[in-house]
């Protein structure tokens, strides 16, 4: 049994990708049955969420829900335990994934992600009125940096997709899931097509509005370099120089507009049912006319008859008169017929006049209604020309729209090839010159210290860029003790922080003395501060040193300090600037992290990872070792310590690395020892001199990185008492070693590879180890360059970024 969970910011989107898993075989999880009810994973996440929120204020990773609620979570795994492979696709799993990581070693994650900008373009397209363009943009940025996070730390068993590749490649999509968790998916042979639908218009706003988050732009970048590649595909959004609410307010009023046009349509399907209904009328009267013409006919031609009978009865009558004497009582019936015939006659003389007041009544109605209709025919031809210029209308809008988003487009390429220039220009200029540096204004303030005057100055600099930073304005003060002068920072909250990192010897104090000369009880303490500067904190020092020596060679801004000895100071800040050039060369870095913990029955290793590291004037971005140890047993460990070098992020400060041996991270570079006094020398022998150098100033800062880590409140499985001890006995090996002490005859030493870190064991030979003479790693000074002024570069500079700014 295997199972996916399926997780992302947008549910919607998690279906999507869950029904094309169906499609390849994956089956819905079947709910778990508990006496009379049941408990389906749905549920399981509603209520754990629910419960996690009434205790915490803000939605935070879950690691442990309860007993009951693993019970449940069991339960619902058994209830599933028949299908080969099964899943879910729940939003709430993200706070959930190192919870579900260690509690089923068959479940894989599918970390489905979304861009920014089309999350928001969705949203706007919703129509909701409570819109907030900042909190989506922060619940994306949790979302995915929890996302980010956890595929870091589990490359393994989680795969971090894009949902438009996934739409777009379903089959690469399963295909990757079988190659990489030997699922049993079958690959359809005809992929169904997904379709990826959105408001053009909307997706359009939702990119402008998120060139205002730089932080979320970061995080979409680091997620392009880091998501599992499906499809190669390439975005490119454009800008509009208008705030969030005008773009919304913008889009809706097009939406109101095309309201405004479905309404204009549905008039005219109401005036055409207008004119089908009096179409109609005009039939029905017409044909009313019809029957009216008809009965008019009937009525003539019963007048005819009545007429031919008159006649008839005329010729009878004269018949009759001539019988008149012999027959007068037929004369007078006949008369009184006569009589009634012409009072019939006049009956259908006053009906036919009725019958034609009627046709002249329907003539004045059929007058009316062909009047109404052209009425009617009038309006609609109205209707229409507004219509087709409401369209035309809209048509220009839409040109001018469009003409407007190619000119912005084409301001943004331009600006985008001047930031690039100017970038450029100052990187070259930073290369060839290391110890550049610029500022506004500099001064001297007043201090209330108890110290003398003539022995502490405060000093300010505003806009003062060196060493590849730049402060707003940085304040410090300097001292001179023994005819040598020192520098004394504040320590000041991160963002105004002039020190990039913080000594760990004076991590107590408020104040950092940075100061070469000492008595004999502070000498040793000030020396540690001085070797635990970080790089950039030691550039910052040499820069500002020589910038204080020309400033107190000019006479400007000392014309109001009458109380100030400028020739004292400036000759403690040479012999400082001296003492710093003369400085050993020192391994410095910014930052280290603790990248992995590696704890296995028989070996254990801590994967450092340091940023801007430097040595003997050489400065590297990044920099990766690992301190481990072999042979780890449960009552022994520290015996067989070793250093490890991996390819990817461990090569780059050696000039001559080489593959010593290889496991499961890839090939590396490995240095080993053991006690008591035993160290690999074939490896020793085939580094380069600088490359000695570079290991002995390593092994030499090996404690104060530990320490600097414990400081940072980092937990470890092991205590740091037992790494420490591995540092210091690694340091007295290589002393041992490489000073041509004698030492007792050297056994082998074999690589220690992990079981979990290697699935074959070494095939290396094994390696004899035998004294060397005496070693002597040169310790070449710094190179130093001196530190000009250059107040005319940045003029230069400013310009290029208001040419930008237009």
């Amino acid at each position: 049994m295997k199972s996916i969970c399926i997780t992302g910011a947008v549910q919607s989107n998690l279906q999507t990708v869950a029904d094309i898993l169906q499609r390849a075989g994956m089956k819905l999880p079947e709910p778990a049955k508990r006496d009379s009810n049941s408990v389906d994973i749905e549920f399981w996440h509603e209520q754990v969420m629910t419960l996690a929120a009434e205790n915490a204020s803000a939605v935070q990773p879950i690691s442990n829900p309860g007993r009951l609620w693993e019970q449940l979570a069991s339960d619902i795994f058994v209830a599933n335990i028949k299908s080969k492979v099964w899943g879910w696709s729940n939003t709430q799993s993200t706070w959930l994934l190192d919870y579900w990581l260690d509690f089923e070693t068959h479940l894989n994650f599918i970390l489905v992600c979304i861009s920014p900008q089309q999350m928001l373009a969705n949203a706007i397209a919703s129509e909701s009125n409570s819109l907030s363009v900042d909190s989506m943009m922060n619940d994306w940025q949790i979302y995915h940096q929890e996302l980010l996070r956890f595929h870091h730390r589990n490359p393994q068993r989680s795969l971090l997709v894009d949902l438009n590749e996934c739409i777009q490649c379903p089959g690469n999509l399963i295909k990757r899931c079988i190659e990489q968790w030997k699922l049993p998916l079958v690959t359809p042979s005809e992929t169904s097509c997904y379709e990826i639908t959105h408001d053009s218009v909307a997706f359009f706003l939702a990119q402008q509005l998120c060139q205002d988050h730089l932080h979320v732009a970061s995080l979409q970048h680091e997620l392009a370099a880091t998501v599992t590649r499906l499809n190669e595909g390439d975005q490119i959004s454009s800008l509009m120089a208008l705030t969030p609410s005008q773009i919304i307010d913008g889009y809706r009023a097009l939406r109101d507009r095309s309201t405004e046009l479905q309404q204009v349509q549905a008039a005219n399907e109401a005036l055409a049912a207008l004119k089908a209904c009096l179409d109609d009328t005009i039939a029905e009267h017409a044909q009313q006319q019809k029957d009216m013409k008809v009965r008019l006919k009937e009525s003539a031609r019963q007048n005819e008859l009545l007429q031919l009978q008159l006649h008839e009865a005329k010729e009878e009558f004269k018949t009759t008169f001539l019988k008149y004497e012999s027959q007068q009582v037929q004369i007078d019936t006949l008369t009184q017929v006569n009589a009634t015939l012409t009072e019939e006659k006049l009956a259908l003389a006053a009906q036919r006049d009725a019958l034609q007041q009627e046709v002249e009544t329907l003539g004045q109605t059929l007058h009316e209604q062909t009047g109404i209709l052209a009425e009617c025919r009038a309006q609609i031809e109205q209707l229409n020309k507004t219509q087709a210029e409401n369209s035309e209308l809209l048509l220009l809008e839409l040109h001018h729209a469009h003409l407007e988003s190619e000119h912005y487009f084409q301001q943004y390429q331009d600006t985008l090839t001047l930031l690039q220039a100017a970038e450029g220009r100052w990187q070259r200029l930073l290369q060839r010159n290391p110890a550049y540096l610029d500022y506004e204004t500099i001064e001297i303030l007043p201090t209330s210290d108890d110290k003398e005057i003539d022995s502490l100055v405060a000093w300010r600099l505003t806009n003062f860029s060196a060493a590849d930073r730049h402060f707003p304005i940085l304040e410090f003060k300097t001292l001179l003790e023994r005819g040598v002068a020192g520098f004394i920072f504040p320590r000041l909250e991160s963002d105004n922080a002039p020190l990039t990192r913080w000594p760990t010897l004076a991590k107590e104090q408020n104040e950092l003395l940075l100061m070469p000369a000492a008595t004999t009880t502070t000498l040793q303490q000030r020396a540690e501060i001085l070797l635990d500067l970080a790089t950039s904190d030691w550039n910052l020092l040499q820069a500002l040193t020589t910038l204080l020596i020309e400033t107190l060679a000019s006479s400007t801004i000392l014309e109001e300090q009458t109380d100030l000895q400028p020739e004292t100071f400036r000759a403690g800040l040479e012999k400082l600037s001296q003492i710093l050039r003369k400085f050993p060369p020192t391994l410095r870095y910014d930052h280290v992290q603790l990248k992995r913990e590696q704890v296995n029955p028989d070996y254990e290793h801590l994967w450092f990872h340091f940023d801007n590291l430097s040595f003997d004037g050489k400065y590297w971005p990044e920099f990766e070792f690992r301190l481990a140890c072999a042979n780890v047993q449960p009552d022994r460990f520290g015996f067989h310590p070793k250093l490890e070098f991996p390819e990817e992020g461990g090569k780059t400060p050696f000039e001559a690395w080489f593959v010593e041996s290889s496991d499961d991270f890839g090939a590396k570079l490995e240095l080993r020892f053991a006690q008591p006094d035993v160290m690999d020398m074939n490896v020793w022998r085939r580094l380069t001199k600088h490359d000695r150098a570079f290991l002995a100033a390593l092994i030499k800062r090996l404690p104060a990185i530990l320490g600097t880590l414990q400081s940072l409140d980092v937990q470890l499985k092991r205590p740091w008492a037992d790494w420490s001890k591995i540092a210091r006995e690694i340091q007295r090996i290589i002393v041992l070693r490489t000073t041509g002490s004698p030492a007792p005859v050297s056994a082998p030493i074999q690589p220690a590879v992990p079981a979990e870190i290697s699935a074959s064991p070494s095939k290396e030979p094994k390696q004899h180890l035998e004294p060397l003479p005496t070693i002597k790693i040169a310790e070449k000074p710094l190179s130093q360059k001196p530190v000009t002024k250059t107040r005319a570069a940045k003029p230069v500079i400013a310009s290029e970024i208001r040419k930008v700014q237009k």
